[in-house]
């Protein structure tokens, strides 16, 4: 229908419906299950463009844990006389 922006109309990706090809680009069960919860989150609460957090919220929320061997890394101090910092 001429006019017709098909708002409200969600068009799914081919990828998210089934494991197939998408621009040469195989997505393991794992990356689509990943792509599925954004999806979701992003329908659930209403935002185009999920921000950092709220990627690492929904990474959360499917299990991901962080490595418990990871070093923990203070911020860096300013050294004035460091010759790679400018003022």
């Amino acid at each position: 229908m001429a006019g017709d922006t098909g708002k409200g109309v969600r068009h799914k990706s081919i990828a998210l419906q089934s494991n197939s090809a998408e621009g040469g680009v195989m997505y393991s069960d794992d990356e689509l299950r990943s792509l599925r919860a954004v999806d979701a989150y992003k329908a659930k609460n209403r935002v185009k463009f999920p921000t950092a957090v709220d990627l690492l919220r929904v990474a959360v929320q499917v299990g991901y844990r962080p490595p418990e061997d990871v070093p923990h890394f203070e911020p860096a101090v300013h050294n004035p006389a460091d010759p790679l910092v400018r003022s």
